[in-house]
């Protein structure tokens, strides 16, 4: 053979090389966008059921009261589903600002109540609000994972082509813990 000959096999070899590398980082790529996005539409599940787990607990807190007094809460509706998370942050919002005056309402009327089911209810809304922190912070850890991979070489003309954007973040609320 001559020098030329193996001189284009070496080139053609290396050229085809970089184009099997390119290719095997193009579907590693695709597939860590889609896990990523499967980690973050699960963990925003996890939030939405969280959220209807809550709502739903705060009516069952509501429904101990007199009828006369459930009326003060008409404006919370079921969060319902496919909201966005500007939407799903509004819903939390909403929540908070009623939680404390619930449970104002439950403190001055025990006498009215049944103790026991208050407590359990309370418990439960207890332990999903704390569920709730969690995932937002595994919510949020995921997005900045992936937002980061968005933004960032050698990443972002990928994510770019594909169509891929940065997500929002869930807001984290502040969550003190109340010691009985």
């Amino acid at each position: 053979m001559k020098t030329e000959h193996v001189l284009l096999i070496i080139v053609l070899s290396f050229l085809i090389l970089v184009v099997l590398l390119y290719v095997a980082w193009l579907i590693k790529a695709t597939q860590k966008f889609i896990n990523m996005k499967k980690k973050i539409d699960n963990s925003e599940e996890s939030i939405d059921k969280l959220l209807q787990s809550r709502y739903d607990v705060f009516f069952q807190l509501l429904s101990l009261l007199p009828e006369s007094i459930r009326n003060t809460f008409d404006d919370v509706s079921n969060p319902g589903v496919n909201l966005t998370m500007e939407e799903k942050q509004v819903f939390a919002e909403v929540m908070n600002s009623h939680k404390e005056e619930l449970e104002n309402l439950l403190l001055n009327h025990k006498d009215m109540i049944d103790e026991v089911a208050c407590q359990e209810l309370q418990q439960k809304q207890h332990d999903i609000e704390e569920n709730l922190q969690a995932s937002k912070r595994v919510y949020n850890q995921n997005v900045a994972f992936y937002n980061h991979k968005v933004k960032y070489f050698p990443y972002k003309n990928f994510a770019k082509r594909r169509g891929y954007h940065q997500r929002p973040y869930f807001e984290p609320e502040p969550f003190i813990k109340k010691i009985d």
